[in-house]
């Protein structure tokens, strides 16, 4: 990890990102988180704006800028379609796409107005895919021979690596969705569904946008909510986990905040990627599924099930939250059972 000019995290995520041939996407995404938006965002360019009365020809020019803005808008939904085809729940996948379709292109400046990206963003992202690629390479020859700007879509096989390696580097910033905590006053109907913009989400570490303030007083609202920007704001599904890349408080008055998903994460996923830290701790075997001493072992390994549980300490406190239950292998240490 030490070899790379990178915040921890995001060398985590090159240094196990060879598995399954994944290494050049990930060279590709950890140089776009890097650089950063690479977008350009909604609000930006002027596609909501709203009619004003200003007689018949006021009225004919804001239809006609209605007309041109409803036309934008469609543009803009087209292009993150487009961007979003290798997952369409997935944030950074969205990100990768557009990276490397730009390599692709014939007419750097006119494929970033036609997908609303910033071309100088972009630019500086395929350096840095350059110069991190030059530093493995002198380093582990065996993982990365030579650095290629074009690269095929990742498989299917590749699409499900790139998710878990991203989520193993970003396992504290992880939030549940509200509801799904034990005795959450949080609630989602069945039968009226949400934006998903709207539905509550916790994280597992709370940062200091939710620390209380002066007086002792708790924020009115500590949950953080996913971003219009998101690619997941036009689904119609909420995901239970969500790694994030970023908290960002609203200026308005609501003082709402926003997370910035990078990509869903699977609760079984969560203990796989966790395991190892100090974040995962098990649960006894549950009573319901009697441990399995196994063969040769002298009844020092057994199988069992358990609950895994997310979090840590902070103070006197605890925070985070059960997984589900899941099989494991326990060997036995100085009298107590630990998981291999």
């Amino acid at each position: 990890m030490n070899f790379f000019p990178l915040p921890p995290r995001l060398s985590k995520i090159l240094a196990i990102g060879h598995q399954h041939g994944c290494l050049p996407y990930i060279v590709a995404i950890v140089a776009a988180l890097s650089v950063g938006d690479v977008f350009i965002l909604e609000h930006q360019l002027d596609i909501n704006g709203e009619a004003d009365d200003g007689g018949a020809l006021g009225n004919t020019e804001t239809a006609l800028e209605d007309t041109q803005r409803a036309k934008r808008r469609k543009e803009y939904s087209r292009a993150h379609r487009a961007f979003s085809s290798l997952d369409p729940t997935s944030d950074v996948l969205k990100l990768l796409s557009a990276v490397c379709a730009f390599m692709y292109e014939k007419s750097p400046v006119d494929f970033c107005e036609r997908n609303f990206l910033r071309l100088k963003a972009i630019r500086e992202t395929h350096k840095f895919r350059q110069q991190i690629s030059k530093i493995v390479k002198t380093n582990y020859p065996d993982l990365l021979e030579s650095f290629s700007p074009k690269i095929p879509p990742p498989s299917t096989v590749q699409v499900k690596a790139l998710k878990q390696i991203v989520a193993a580097g970003f396992i504290d910033q992880v939030a549940i969705r509200a509801d799904l905590l034990p005795n959450s006053p949080y609630k989602l109907s069945k039968n009226r569904a949400k934006k998903v913009t709207e539905v509550p989400y916790m994280t597992l570490f709370a940062s200091s946008t939710f620390q209380r303030s002066a007086d002792g007083e708790a924020p009115p609202d500590p949950a953080v909510y996913i971003h219009p920007s998101s690619i997941l704001a036009s689904q119609s599904s909420y995901p239970e986990y969500l790694v994030y890349n970023e908290l960002k408080k609203s200026a308005s008055s609501t003082g709402k905040v926003w997370m910035k998903p990078l990509t869903p994460v699977a609760g079984t996923h969560l203990a796989t990627l966790a395991k190892g830290t100090p974040l995962i701790t098990y649960s006894k075997p549950l009573g319901s599924v009697p441990p399995k001493v196994l063969e040769g072992s002298m009844g020092r390994r057994r199988e069992c099930w358990v609950i895994p549980r997310i979090g840590g300490a902070i103070g006197r406190s605890e925070v985070g939250w059960e997984l589900p239950a899941r099989k494991v292998v326990q060997r036995k240490e100085e009298g107590n059972w630990v998981v291999e």
